[in-house]
């Protein structure tokens, strides 16, 4: 899976948790909403930090921007 799948993926797991998180603290009132909110987000932190990282160097990527194109690491470039 390329990179920039991987980090979309990463980040809609993350909103999806964030969207749970909300509405049980705003509309619904729920705790086990909110309990879901923060697993779900804290899960796909923990994906993120997982599974994005350089073919090569094999180092978490802390990427600014979508579109980046080599390892700020080691300069190998991304697929």
């Amino acid at each position: 899976m390329k990179t920039l799948k991987k980090r979309l993926l990463c980040d809609l797991i993350c909103v999806i948790g964030a969207s749970f998180l909300a509405i049980g603290l705003e509309f619904l009132h729920s705790v086990s909403f909110v309990i879901i909110g923060v697993v779900v987000c804290g899960y796909g932190i923990y994906l993120s930090w997982k599974i994005v990282r350089c073919p090569v160097c094999d180092r978490h990527l802390r990427l600014r921007g979508i579109f980046v194109e080599y390892c700020p690491y080691c300069g190998a470039e991304l697929p």
